[in-house]
């Protein structure tokens, strides 16, 4: 597995990465500032996605494949009207899981989060821990 020197090294100076790297076949990994906050850009939708589906399975696929690869303003509403973005961010809280999202996924501010909530959503979705 690639080192954590070697993954720095790539990143320029001038720049702050938040990194989690978990290989499921060894379950090692490789952290660098994991608990460190950022703008979470287009995981936004993909956390809003997978939360308006646990709370209504029966949200159109085309409308959660569009939010999330298209890009799509009216299916990201859609999916905002199944689940507010205020129970989103309560249902992250009670799980201990350090992402926030905002109804305007383009929020540079309010969509923030650390590589490590993004690994423990991602993480307990594949061990069935969220569902």
């Amino acid at each position: 597995m690639i080192s954590e020197n070697e993954i720095k090294e790539l990143v320029p100076s001038t720049s702050k990465l938040g990194f989690y790297l978990y290989d499921t076949m060894s379950c090692e990994h490789i952290v660098i500032n994991e608990n460190d906050w950022f703008p979470l850009a287009s995981i936004s939708k993909l956390l809003t996605a997978i939360m308006g589906l646990l709370k209504n399975p029966n949200i159109e696929r085309e409308v959660i494949l569009d939010s999330i690869s298209k890009h799509c303003g009216t299916s990201y509403k859609k999916i905002i009207e199944t689940i507010s973005d205020k129970e989103i961010n309560q249902a992250l809280k009670k799980l201990d899981i350090d992402l926030h999202v905002h109804e305007n996924n383009q929020d540079k501010v309010r969509n923030r989060g650390t590589a490590k909530g993004i690994f423990d959503i991602l993480f307990g979705l594949l061990k069935g821990t969220i569902i």
